[in-house]
């Protein structure tokens, strides 16, 4: 039990601590040497849900469950797996069966999760309580006072959502959504001092937000600051065309791909990533293109900005080591490869690469390993 207990704690300090990569790849352990494993599905559930990948998820979940089928967390975690798919009643179903369950220190998060579900079922009455009740469970939660001033915010209840929306930027000011939000309600109500010191701070923080460039300039032409107004506005409108012009070269790149015109391809997404650099699709993309191109150096050095950006695509960490392994990079290449094995561990490609990484490596028992796995799963 000890042992077990402390593999655990060791997997949730890595996660606490950013290191994901490193925390998967423990709960996995734990799964595969364990028989008592429900505690690591379940939290490789949530992390493979804030990951996107519900059906990997739900997976986790579901052995969780088999496991201990009395733990109201799991019955929560279910919900939200639900809400992510927009499957509203369902959700709500399973939060009402995990708070009679118990959730312990969740509960505060259940009730925002009913609220928010509720809000999206136009169920105003029932998304207030739920958010109130989760207020008087968890007072300073800024998560909560968020949903709930945007919530008032969309109800046109601008004086309650003002109060719950500074709640929020007093509690963690860079909270996504949050300066934005309060700006937006300074602005309906005309309080446009206000507005104007809450979205500049919003800029300050994050100088690409775009809802708050554009709000910031609508409320200096209001006040008659007609030449900053203008200024912001035109930084706004220039932005928002880069960032569009980026998504139309790289859709365009796709389709080029797609008919195998991997030169034109090439062009498009290096003008894609001129307009955004960080646009981590159109640097996964041109990597790929430029491996198909024969040019492993170039596409790593794309790939490496791709992972940085995105460090849990399995995706992105397989490709990366196929760019190591044309190079001649063996070490690198084995650890991108088992990168990728760790978010996703039942790819036949990936094992299969992985095994034919140790066999040029002369780990013959690993190598053959690693490729027997392929086998079987490609055989699935």
């Amino acid at each position: 039990m000890g042992q077990r207990d402390g593999a655990l704690s060791a997997a949730l300090a890595d996660l606490n601590g950013g290191r994901v990569l490193e925390a998967i790849d423990s709960l996995k352990q734990i799964v595969r040497k364990q028989t008592e494993s429900g505690p690591a599905c379940y939290y490789l559930s949530r992390i493979y849900t804030e990951m996107a990948e519900l059906d990997v998820a739900e997976r986790y979940l579901d052995r969780a469950i088999a496991a201990d089928p009395k733990k109201g967390p799991y019955y929560y975690q279910s919900g939200v797996i639900r809400q992510r798919q927009k499957r509203w009643r369902e959700a709500l179903t399973l939060f009402d069966r995990a708070l009679n369950l118990g959730v312990g220190a969740d509960e505060a998060a259940v009730w925002r999760s009913i609220g928010n579900v509720r809000a999206q079922l136009f169920e105003r009455e029932g998304a207030r309580e739920a958010y109130e009740n989760s207020l008087r469970i968890q007072a300073r939660d800024a998560r909560t006072h968020l949903a709930f001033g945007q919530f008032l915010l969309e109800g046109n209840d601008l004086q309650k959502a003002v109060a719950e929306l500074q709640a929020t930027v007093d509690l963690e000011p860079r909270l996504p959504g949050a300066l934005a939000s309060l700006g937006r309600a300074y602005r309906r109500l005309a309080d446009w001092p206000s507005a104007v010191a809450t979205l500049t701070k919003a800029l300050e923080l994050d100088s690409a937000d775009l809802e708050s460039r554009y709000g910031l300039g609508q409320v200096l032409l209001a006040m008659g600051r007609s030449e900053e107004g203008r200024k912001e506005l035109e930084i706004y409108r220039r932005v928002d065309d880069q960032v569009s012009q980026a998504d139309r070269y790289f859709d365009t790149a796709t389709a080029r791909v797609a008919a195998g015109e991997l030169a034109e391809a090439q062009k498009l997404l290096e003008l894609s990533i001129e307009l955004a650099p960080s646009y981590s699709p159109a640097l996964h993309a041109l990597g790929k293109v430029l491996l198909d191109r024969e040019k492993p150096q170039e596409a790593a050095s794309m790939l490496r900005r791709a992972a940085a950006l995105n460090p849990v695509s399995a995706a992105i960490h397989f490709d990366f080591g196929t760019a190591y392994l044309r190079i001649g990079n063996l070490p690198e290449a084995v650890e991108e490869t088992r990168r990728a094995l760790v978010l996703d561990d039942e790819n036949a490609r990936y094992h299969r690469q992985l095994g034919e990484i140790y066999t040029r490596l002369g780990r013959i028992p690993e190598g053959r390993d690693e490729l027997k796995t392929a086998a079987e799963l490609e055989s699935r």
